[in-house]
């Protein structure tokens, strides 16, 4: 490693170390972060298509008003979404069965249960792709799969002629379902390709260069605890480990080219004293 990613680490910590003493309280610090529900419930939802639907349908579930995050917000919603195609699926089937239902309809009425079907099955997989599996991208597409679905069902209907007014207001539901898990599965995604937002913050008070600051992420996520690190004092205490390690790493790499031969005896003597720098850092 050379000296100028050596200092950009010493550089990290020092700003960390500072932020420990000027930082706001924890509970001051959590408010920062964490928007409030109804907060964040108006910001997701006016990146929906049915801003109006999209708040009524999630403040209808009692947890939205202790949701704080992204991952909470979106098992509700997806969960509310399960529970609207649920019964949604039970109704068209009823109609399906029903002696009263004329017969040319019935095709239609069964490739719309098949169709809900799937959007059951879709939303299902996509709740557990992100409580479980944490893989927002293939829930994202799964909620957008059940969008179509909904569209199936209208298209099913509407080439043998029939308007069922209440299968297409539930299929307009779904798919109004479909863009809200559509648009916080895309949030979390985003989310999980990004530095965390204390990462951020720190990396921010670095330098004033984009390549320090770039470094100083790319330096801090290299250690796989960050995923879970939402305290000054515990990344503080990465940043530092990981100074020790690169210049450990630097030390050897500059005694090897002591050692070596073809190193110039014009170049050893400052050599040597960066040696002794790396070895006063590590103590």
């Amino acid at each position: 490693m050379d000296y100028a990613r050596h200092h950009a680490l010493i550089v990290v910590t020092i700003c960390l170390s500072s932020l420990l003493f000027i930082s706001p309280s924890p509970t001051h610090a959590a408010a920062a972060i964490h928007a409030a529900p109804t907060k964040l419930v108006k910001e997701i939802c006016g990146q929906t298509k049915n801003y109006t639907f999209c708040v009524e349908a999630l403040e209808s579930d009692r947890r939205t008003v202790s949701a704080s995050d992204l991952v909470a917000l979106t098992k509700i919603a997806l969960e509310l979404s399960i529970a609207n195609a649920t019964s949604s699926r039970a109704y068209i089937d009823d109609q399906l069965k029903s002696n009263e239902t004329e017969p040319a309809k019935r095709p239609s009425l069964k490739a719309c249960v098949s169709s809900y079907d799937a959007v059951v099955a879709s939303f299902k997989s996509a709740l557990l792709e992100v409580i479980e599996d944490e893989d927002y991208q293939t829930a994202n597409y799964d909620v957008a799969i059940a969008g179509d679905e909904a569209n199936n069902c209208e298209q099913s209907l509407a080439s043998a002629g029939f308007q069922d007014l209440s299968i297409t207001t539930r299929n307009n539901f779904i798919k109004s379902f479909s863009n809200i898990g559509y648009v916080l599965t895309d949030l979390l995604d985003m989310a999980a390709d990004a530095p965390s937002h204390l990462v951020r913050e720190s990396c921010n008070k670095t330098t004033l260069t984009q390549w320090n600051y770039t470094f100083c992420v790319e330096a801090l996520e290299s250690d796989p605890r960050n995923a879970s690190t939402s305290d000054l004092l515990t990344l503080t205490n990465i940043a530092i480990e990981l100074a020790i390690a690169n210049a450990t790493k630097a030390q050897a790499h500059l005694y090897d080219m002591l050692k070596n031969s073809d190193t110039g005896s014009n170049f050893k003597a400052p050599l040597e004293g960066y040696v002794r720098s790396l070895i006063r850092y590590d103590d």
